[in-house]
């Protein structure tokens, strides 16, 4: 029989050529990330605190090049926390991160120039739904008089995030990286896990590292948000990182004392899930289970229904705060009552929608759109977190139905490729790491429907770059000449 593969992505390591070039390119680099620095940071002192922070960045990413994509995607992750702490810098913090987001950009660029790498950039499967949510964009700010500047707010928003995306299967990482990043984030979250689960004791000092204020469920226990603003994005961020353990787990890729260490880990984590009392979270978890069991890995949907269930559902039902914040879905919420007041917007722009930062997001927030006083939409509506807190909802309302569908085809074709990827891997650690990666398609799909998961945050930026990680095993395979170094790792 025939088997087809997926050729290999054939990208060395950065070999450094003589003097002038690598010359230029650092130059630029500093230049721009000093910029960057004293934007961020007045003080002179701190400045020149950044400045050495930069100059140890620096020579990583000149020894190797692709480091600059993890620092970027650890950053925007956490940018909201440094924010939160970095008091009257907050704003300048976050012009910083923009600016760091296109260094790390210009700096895939030039790599790849040095390189003398063909094609010099590739957008991979998301190019062309990118191309078409732009065009739609555009159409539907020209369609709905749109300012111009509110237009190309609207229109990156959504798409901010999926830079990163580009950075990772541009920058040259190999599965060896990826399967060490595995590694990191699950070490780090678990770290955060703990904090989260220790804020549960009350009167906890470690509330004191939270962005946001204690939050109680009817049952009188605390919703738990780590070192985030809130208890949803909280439980959004474990939804999409917990699956990377429960493969590791589920595949039987550690052994000894590191199993053991990642049991312990991974109830951690599970435990701070359930503390933050997100429901959608919660069940974004089952519906990724029972879709990757459907179409991915047919024994997940064994593990699932003998294993998974007959211990849900008696804890759903004995455990009396989990019970109570289950029914309070059944008794409507503010969600609803925002879907209800979208429904007229939708349906009267179905096909292009109001126009890009017009609605539901904090562009139209900021911006003051009118849409809210022509739809007599009730002032607690959009001032609650800022905006509609629901990424699909208010991207209908404001890219219609065409629109919509582009931005869901980008992430249908990184699962789709995801999928490709699982087919062809071999080894137990690249099965885990490739299906551990795929939850986060229909995770963070679910959790769009309840929050801005989506919209220009920690989360996306997450997200985008689990794909962009999906998309280079997927061009790596197992089998490949070029990897058969690392496939101990993947």
């Amino acid at each position: 029989m025939r088997v087809e593969m997926v050729p290999a992505l054939r990208r060395d390591p950065l070999r450094v050529p003589d003097v002038p070039p690598v010359l230029i390119a650092t130059a630029g680099l500093v230049a721009a990330l000093g910029l960057v620095a004293l934007n961020a940071y007045q003080a002179l002192g701190l400045a020149l605190l950044a400045l050495l922070g930069i100059s140890t960045f620096l020579y990583m990413v000149a020894r190797w090049p692709p480091t600059i994509a993890y620092f970027a995607i650890g950053w925007l992750v956490f940018e909201k926390v440094v924010e939160g702490h970095a008091g009257q810098h907050a704003g300048q913090i976050a012009q910083a991160s923009n600016g760091f987001l296109l260094v790390t950009l210009a700096w895939t660029f030039l790599v790849n120039l040095i390189r003398r790498h063909v094609p010099l950039f590739t957008f991979q499967q998301v190019g062309a739904p990118l191309a078409a949510f732009v065009a739609l964009g555009v159409a539907s700010a020209i369609a709905n008089d749109v300012p111009p500047t509110v237009a190309l707010l609207g229109v990156l928003s959504p798409i901010h995030s999926m830079i990163i995306f580009l950075v990772v299967v541009n920058i040259g990482i190999h599965a060896q990286h990826i399967s060490r990043f595995i590694v990191a984030t699950l070490v780090i979250t678990t770290i955060i896990s703990l904090i989260g689960v220790l804020q549960e004791a009350p009167h906890s000092p470690l509330w004191g590292l939270s962005l946001g204020t204690r939050e109680q469920t009817a049952a009188h226990l605390a919703r738990v948000n780590g070192v985030f603003e809130s208890a949803i994005g909280f439980g959004d961020f474990l939804a999409t990182v917990l699956p990377l353990a429960l493969m590791m787990l589920f595949f039987h890729t550690a052994r000894g004392r590191l199993r053991t260490l990642l049991i312990v880990g991974t109830l951690i984590m599970t435990a701070a899930l359930i503390l933050t009392f997100t429901r959608e979270a919660w069940a974004a978890l089952l519906f990724a289970t029972l879709l990757l069991g459907a179409v991915v890995e047919r024994r997940l949907l064994r593990v699932f229904f003998f294993s998974i269930m007959p211990i849900l559902v008696p804890i759903g039902i004995i455990a009396s705060p989990i019970a109570t914040r289950l029914r309070e879905t059944a008794q409507g919420n503010l969600r609803f009552t925002l879907l209800q007041h979208t429904v007229p917007v939708i349906r009267d722009h179905l096909a292009l929608g109001a126009g890009p930062g017009r609605f539901g997001g904090n562009v139209a927030l900021t911006t003051h759109t009118p849409l809210y006083a022509e739809y007599h939409i009730p002032q607690f509506t959009y001032a609650t977190g800022g905006q509609i807190d629901m990424f699909w909802t208010h991207t209908l309302a404001e890219s219609g139905l065409l629109g919509t569908a582009a931005y869901l085809a980008a992430i249908v074709a990184c699962f789709l490729v995801g999928r490709r990827a699982y087919r062809f891997a071999i080894s137990p650690q690249r099965k885990a790491a490739v299906l551990g990666l795929l939850y986060a398609a229909p995770v963070t799909v679910f959790c769009a429907l309840f929050s801005s998961v989506l919209e220009a945050s920690g989360p996306a930026a997450l997200f985008w770059s689990f794909m962009g990680m999906l998309t280079v095993l997927a061009l790596n395979p197992e089998s490949s000449p070029h990897l058969r170094s690392v496939d101990h790792d993947l």
